[in-house]
């Protein structure tokens, strides 16, 4: 799947997970509907290990009316249909896939704490095994490491440019330059290079669901 298949589909992620309201309304009958952009399925995982699982529920319709709303309409926006099988598509990856999609590409009132904590349970889970038998301290630190390159790789996926230079990470993190260049900035990479597989993966995904035509191959 080439790059401009990958920015098609996360543009398309964006706009579908916006929820608008959508308002028609006269003098005189003061009706006011608001309607999210589509529906979500019920989440039926478990827990996740660190953070709780996102609680995904069912939108509804919800509808405010001082009289009769006999003659009042509320249109649907003409890509509300397209929208809601993008949202479905995403709500249907795997866990890890579906966390870092969202934190990523989702509005800001769509995708929360759950989502980034998610993501960043998702890259530990991948690197823990690369990480070895270090000591507590240095474990504690990695995990620090785990949440700033998911905060840098959103930044980077999304404009171009990490979050964070290596000087402020060296300064969050506590470590010496020297100790940067040797021991840390290797691990920093490999975990760059796993969100880019989470990112790539999740994205091919979305777009098989979505069905061919639906994007630039």
């Amino acid at each position: 799947m080439q790059e401009q298949a990958r920015e098609w589909v996360r543009r398309e992620v964006f706009c579908s997970f916006m929820v608008e309201p959508m308002c028609r309304s006269h003098d005189d009958d003061g009706v006011q509907y608001i309607i999210p952009s589509s529906h979500k399925k019920k989440a039926t995982e478990p827990a996740l290990r660190v953070e709780q699982e996102i609680r995904r529920g069912f939108y509804q319709v919800h509808g405010v009316a001082t009289r009769a709303p006999a003659k009042s309409s509320c249109p649907l926006s003409p890509f509300a249909f397209e929208d809601a099988k993008v949202v479905r598509a995403v709500n249907a990856l795997p866990d890890d896939q579906r966390h870092w999609i969202k934190y990523a590409y989702c509005p800001e009132e769509v995708s929360g704490w759950e989502d980034e904590s998610g993501a960043v349970v998702a890259l530990w889970k991948e690197y823990e095994p690369q990480a070895g038998n270090v000591r507590s301290s240095t474990r504690k630190t990695l995990q620090g490491l785990a949440h700033l390159c998911i905060q840098d790789m959103k930044a980077q996926v999304n404009r171009g440019k990490g979050a964070h230079s290596p000087a402020r990470i060296r300064e969050l993190l506590g470590v010496p330059e020297a100790n940067w260049r040797r021991d840390w900035s290797p691990r920093w990479r490999a975990m760059q290079e796993i969100v880019r597989r989470l990112d790539r993966d999740g994205l091919e995904q979305v777009a098989t669901q979505l069905g061919p035509g639906e994007h630039v191959a």
